[in-house]
């Protein structure tokens, strides 16, 4: 009840205070349900947008951790595994960049998830860490399965390689 109580607060009043404390009380209540880590996780995200650097990093890393706990919970979520790689690109802690990548491929075992946008992440974090033969190589085949948008963003992040 408090997971969808601070949704409305956030959706539809946009109080993150409030919708922030409800996640919060709902984790410390209930901290065997991954749906309760992962709603908090979005919701600091979102929070976070706005604010003054300082506050949005800590925010954004309250996600982080709120994703860690629920993948914990729930290991099989490939989304939150991509959702935390692409944070900890952001961040530029691709250490751990590459291995939420690496069990969201992993997790990812029906292509439930466009595995073109796992690859594109995984090439994004390789670019990172300076391996830009292994950032080509993955956008490639990320290419390769990408739908239209998808293949824009991939096109223009090899433009940009090629540039380097």
């Amino acid at each position: 009840i408090r997971n969808e109580l601070a949704r409305l607060l956030l959706e539809v009043g946009g109080d993150c205070d409030r919708a922030l404390a409800l996640y919060d009380e709902a984790v410390e209540i209930d901290p065997y349900y991954a749906q309760n880590h992962l709603a908090r996780a979005d919701a600091y995200i979102l929070c976070s947008s706005g604010r003054p650097d300082a506050e949005s990093d800590a925010m954004v890393r309250t996600a982080a951790a709120a994703l860690e706990q629920g993948l914990a919970v729930s290991p099989g979520n490939v989304r939150a595994w991509v959702q935390l790689a692409e944070i900890y690109r952001q961040l530029g802690e691709y250490e751990q960049a590459q291995t939420a990548i690496e069990n969201a491929r992993v997790q990812n075992t029906s292509a439930a998830f466009p595995t073109a946008e796992i690859d594109f992440l995984a090439a994004q974090i390789a670019a990172g860490v300076g391996d830009t033969a292994e950032a080509r190589t993955l956008a490639e085949k990320a290419l390769a399965t990408a739908g239209a948008e998808t293949a824009a963003q991939i096109q223009a992040f090899l433009t940009g390689l090629a540039d380097e």
